[in-house]
Order: structure tokens, then C-alpha cells, then sequence
């Protein structure tokens, strides 16, 4: 035989063992989900069983003395599965050798036990310092095997041993180094393969699929367990500032601090872009719960040093308390996520447990959401007006229009239902418009006979961000011919909170173009005093719950008087929100007060029912 014959032989050789390792490392992605002791053995198992086929297809070099891919395969075996994988394949693809026998029996034996050892110590190499195994150095190893596997050719009756060495030298230390490449290259690309698909690549924790598994396995047994959602409310914001090697690096810390906090038995994985969920196998109560996100949450929150100063994150928690009962898995995802919605609704760093009645809660939100999308085709929206009176001489200064949703199958819908769901499906810009259109009108019919009223109408931070509103709202008032002194624009602090810089441009050019504006729910925000100061408002209006404890606590009078004070400093005009009582009244008269509005003297009236309050009001004056 030629030495392109004994190639050809051991090529062959190589392509059979090949493809029955690539069938069997495809049929068991299982395995990248095991203990390391399981992995071990299953590489021990599959290269002893390649080896042993090997050797049934070997490459005669003379009777007893043959050639095949079995010290490559041992060689492997301890590169790729450590210790006990390559003691496992010695014993197979050794003892088959032993029994075949013949005068290459002995160099076969000791080729392979040499292989497997120089496997194990490749194998360590990297542990200990973190290295990759690069071309050069697995290029040395392939070498190395196939060195020593032709110099144990020396137990050999000398005139094989020349025979082995003139003929098959040369395929050995080209065709062993070419198949250590391709063995370990198949089965790290399917490894790697089977690993993607069960653990997140950010953080090496385990994935929704590979969860949803253990899930499973959680509710075959039945085992009372508890299941936790971690979400980083705020990981948008952190990687719109800091870029995405920083948000990575980021998520590996919180798992890592996850992990840190994690009960023995316990699992932990990311699931979703800024979500980690947690399995807690056990029995646990809601104290036993809020306890442990405490402690999680204080390590959690602390600074991140991936900027400066330190990134800080927020969290909510939601969390599924598993009894044993029979339900899928998607359900319980499904439920937990309810649960965090509610936390993240509740403010930032909040825990929510799942109740039966926060599903009921969710599908009610989501009727009123689909329904709020016809409902102004539907003609469902009316607008109320409540009149506001100028304490200093009795007359109305104007009304401050409030919209309501007469629901077609649920009935009246309360605005701070149904107005924070407009803001997140956006139906907000559409109502808000009609709103503006609407109370122009009923202006416009007001104006005379009261021509120095004023409409507040409230405006939404969505409105303030969009880039055409000041022009919308400036053609809407042309067009009902009325001037835009004559309009009272409201905004809340959380309007300016959002987005202070864009808020302020709008307010400039709503106050340039001739509008009113006031801040409304004066004093329940944070930084109200700045925003007296930078921002062209008009008048403040003062939140009723100050008002409503004005009769029996002294506190409230005082704060109250010190707010008219400070904003009469600064040239601003006043309205105090819920009046109810005529004991209210005196009390804001002596403090000052410029307006007022409230039920003691109306509550809010339909259009057809403005023209007669005002004749009414007029009378009483007289």
C-alpha cells in the first residue's frame, strides 16, 4: 500500500467516527444542562463507543498491527471531558485493544493511556489561568499525540516498526492534528449550540427555555415553591446613557448580586431583556418573602460603577407562590408578570404578590384600553365645567373644564381610571384635542355673557411632548374666534418631572402665543419652588387635600397661609382646590386667597346648565 492509500484508509477512518459523534452529541443537547460528573461520563461513554468502532474499520499494517482515529479519540476524551471522561474511554478503547491482542496490543495499550493523560493535563491547562485554547496551542497538542503514538512503535519488533514508521509516519502527523480540529470543532459548535439555547449569553444564566423546564419539573412534582420576577425598570435609560457594554456589564452584576442572596437549591435566570426570574424550592410565606427581597433589593440598588457617578437602578418584584396545584408553566410566567406590572405601577422598588383578583384587575384595564379607541367615535366623552369665584369681588372668574366617560356597557368611568390608560396606549393626543375643541366652543357661547371668564382646561405631559401641540392648540382657538388669554392651560408637576427641558420650551411658546398657565396640585410634588421660580406660570393652584383638613388642623391652616404667602411674593395669583364648607371659605378669606372652587358652591355642570348658573349667580350677588 502507498502512503496516499493509508491516508485515504485513515481519512475514511476519521469520516465514519466523525459522523457517529456528531450523530450522538446531536441527539443529547440535554447533557448541556447536567451536572459536571454527567458530562463527564456521557463524553467518556461516547468517545469509548467512536473508539471501539474505530477499531473496527482500522488501516492493516501487518497481522496484530493496525492504524485508526482511537488515541485521537482518547487524546480527546481528556481535552474536552477532564478526568473522568478520558479514565472512561481508556477503559473501553483500551480493553477492546487488550482483547484483540496481536504484537501491537502492548504500544496500542500504552498510546492510549499516554493520550488520554496529555488530554487531561490540556484539559487543566487553561482551568486554573482562564486560557482559550488557541490554534497554536491545540496545534502543539494534535502534534504531541501524534508524536508519541509513533514513538511507542519502539515496543514493535524492530523491521514493523521501520515499516510502520517509513509508510504511515507521514499520514499519522498530518491526519491525527487534522483530526483533533475537526472532532473538537463539531462538538464545541454543538455545544455552544445547545448551550445558546438554554443560557442567556450576557450573563451565562439560564434562559426562559431552560427555566421553563425546571419549572416544569417543579410542577410534575408537585413541590410547594415560590417563583420571583426581578425587573430593572430603568435598563433602557441606563443603555441609552451609558452605552451597551456598560448595560452588560451592568446585568451580570445584578446576577451576580442575585445570586449572592440565593438560598441553597434555589435557581436564578434572565429571561427577557431587563427580567430575572427566581425559583425558591420551597415553601415559603409572605413574610419569609418580603424579608428576603429586602435584604436582595438593599445589595441590589446599591451603586453600579459603570459610570460616574455610580449608576443606580430600580426595581419591582412580582411574585408567584406556588402550592402544589396543577397549572402550566406559560401560566404562572404569565401571572408573575402581572404581579410586576402592579409593582412597577406602585413606584420603583415595590413587591407584589399574585392575587387572583390582579388578573381580574389586568383584563379590566385591557377592556378599558381597546375600548378607549372608539370611544370619541362613539361620542362616549362629555365635558363638565366647574365654576371657579374671585373672592375679592364674588364674581366667577371662570370654569375649569373636566372631562368624563359615559361608558356604552360599564357606565360612568371615573378620569383617574381612564386617563392614565389614554396616556399609555396614546389615545391621550386624540382626547385631549377634542377636549381643547370642545370647551373653546362652550367658551366662545360663555364669552357672552360673561366676557371676562376664563376655560382651565388640564393638559397631559404626552401633549406637552409632541412637537406640533402649541401650533394645534393656537389653530383651535382661531378657529372657535376667541382670544388665547381667554384659555387657562393646567399642568401637573409630573408633566414638568418627565421631561423639564421640553416642557419648559412648550410653556414659553404657549405663554408667548397669549395663553394662561397653571401649575395644578400645588404642593404634592417634589420640586414645586423651582418651578415657581424658572417657569412662566400665571397662577398656582393648591391641592384640595390641604384644603380639606384646613377646619381642625392648625399644621394645614399654617402651611396653607405660608403657600398664598410665597406665591403672592413671587406676583402669582392663587386658587385653592375643594372647598366644601363655608367654614373652608372664611378661613382662605383671612389667609388671602384669591379664588377658590369647589362644592360649596357648585359642582361640575353640563353645558346646558352653565347660562342658568350664571343668571342664577348673578341674582345672588344682588
Amino acid at each position: 500500500m502507498t502512503a496516499l492509500d493509508n491516508l485515504t484508509g485513515l481519512l475514511q477512518n476519521l469520516a465514519n467516527i466523525t459522523l457517529f459523534i456528531i450523530i450522538i452529541n446531536h441527539l443529547s443537547p440535554y447533557l448541556t444542562t447536567q451536572r459536571w460528573y454527567y458530562q463527564q461520563l456521557a463524553y467518556g461513554l461516547m468517545f469509548g463507543l467512536a473508539g471501539i468502532i474505530s477499531m473496527h474499520m482500522p488501516v492493516q499494517v501487518t497481522p496484530g498491527v493496525f492504524l485508526d482515529m482511537k488515541v485521537v479519540l482518547s487524546a480527546v476524551s481528556g481535552s474536552m471531558g477532564g478526568g473522568l471522561s478520558s479514565l472512561i474511554t481508556i477503559l473501553l478503547i483500551g480493553g477492546f485493544r487488550y482483547s484483540i491482542g496481536g504484537s501491537g496490543m502492548l504500544p496500542g495499550v500504552f498510546a492510549i493511556l499516554t493520550s488520554g493523560l496529555m488530554g487531561i493535563f490540556f484539559y487543566h491547562y487553561k482551568k486554573p489561568f482562564g486560557r482559550r485554547r488557541s490554534v497554536i496551542s491545540t496545534g502543539i497538542f494534535s502534534l504531541l499525540i501524534a508524536i508519541q503514538s509513533i514513538a511507542w512503535s519502539v515496543l514493535l519488533p524492530q523491521h514493523i516498526a521501520m515499516l510502520l514508521i517509513k509508510q504511515f509516519a507521514g499520514p499519522i502527523l498530518i491526519l491525527y492534528p487534522i483530526a483533533i480540529f475537526t472532532i473538537q470543532h463539531f462538538i464545541q459548535v454543538e455545544v455552544q449550540r445547545n448551550h445558546n439555547s438554554l443560557f442567556d449569553t450576557i450573563t451565562g444564566l439560564p434562559n426562559l427555555q431552560r427555566m421553563s423546564k425546571l419549572m416544569k419539573k417543579i410542577i410534575h412534582t408537585h413541590a410547594k415553591s415560590t417563583f420571583l420576577l426581578f425587573t430593572v425598570n430603568n435598563l433602557k435609560v441606563i443603555h441609552d446613557l451609558h452605552g451597551l457594554q456598560v448595560t452588560n456589564q451592568l446585568l451580570q452584576e445584578v446576577g451576580s448580586r442575585i445570586s449572592a442572596h440565593l438560598p441553597s437549591g434555589s435557581y436564578l435566570g434572565r429571561i427577557t431583556y431587563s427580567e430575572f426570574l427566581i425559583l425558591l424550592p420551597l415553601a415559603s410565606d409572605e413574610a419569609y418573602i418580603h424579608e428576603w427581597n429586602r435584604q436582595a433589593l438593599n445589595s441590589l440598588v446599591k451603586g453600579y460603577n459603570g459610570g460616574t457617578p455610580a449608576i443606580e437602578i430600580s426595581l419591582s418584584t412580582g411574585v408567584y407562590m406556588y402550592e402544589g396545584h396543577s397549572i402550566e408553566v406559560e401560566q404562572i410566567i404569565e401571572q408573575i408578570r402581572t404581579a410586576n406590572y402592579y409593582a412597577q405601577k406602585q413606584g420603583n422598588n415595590r413587591i407584589v404578590l399574585y392575587k387572583e383578583q390582579l388578573t381580574l384587575d389586568q383584563l379590566h384595564h385591557a377592556n378599558l384600553s381597546e375600548s378607549l379607541r372608539s370611544a370619541l367615535t362613539r361620542n362616549e366623552f362629555h365635558l363638565m365645567y366647574q365654576p371657579q369665584i374671585d373672592l375679592q369681588t364674588s364674581s366667577i372668574r371662570g370654569f375649569e373644564a373636566l372631562l368624563r366617560w359615559q361608558h356604552g356597557v360599564l357606565g360612568p368611568i371615573m378620569p383617574n381610571e381612564f386617563i392614565p390608560i389614554a396616556e399609555e396606549n396614546g389615545m391621550i393626543i386624540p382626547i385631549g384635542k377634542w377636549v381643547i375643541q370642545q370647551a373653546c366652543e362652550t367658551l366662545k357661547t360663555l364669552l357672552l355673557t360673561c366676557p371676562d371668564a376664563v376655560m382651565a382646561i388640564n393638559i397631559s405631559p404626552a401633549q406637552l411632548r409632541e412637537d406640533d401641540f402649541v401650533e394645534c392648540v393656537v389653530q383651535m382657538v382661531q378657529s372657535a374666534g376667541i382670544s388665547p388669554s381667554s384659555i387657562e392651560l393646567e399642568v401637573t408637576e409630573s408633566a414638568l418631572i418627565e421631561s423639564i427641558d421640553t416642557a419648559a420650551k412648550r410653556l414659553n411658546q404657549l405663554m408667548e402665543a397669549g395663553f394662561k398657565l397653571a401649575l395644578d396640585d400645588f404642593g404634592t410634588g417634589f420640586s414645586s419652588l423651582s418651578y415657581l421660580r424658572t417657569l412662566p406660570f400665571h397662577l398656582i393652584k393648591i391641592d384640595k387635600s390641604f384644603i380639606q383638613d384646613l377646619s381642625h388642623l392648625e399644621e394645614e391652616r399654617n402651611l396653607t397661609s405660608a403657600i398664598i404667602h410665597l406665591v403672592k411674593k413671587l406676583n402669582l395669583s392663587v386658587i385653592a382646590e375643594g372647598v366644601e364648607t363655608n367654614y373652608q371659605l372664611d378661613i382662605l378669606k383671612t389667609l388671602d386667597c384669591d379664588n377658590v372652587q369647589g362644592y360649596y358652591f357648585s359642582k361640575p355642570l353640563g353645558e346646558n346648565q352653565l347660562l342658568p348658573f350664571l343668571y342664577s349667580h348673578a341674582l345672588s350677588r344682588k
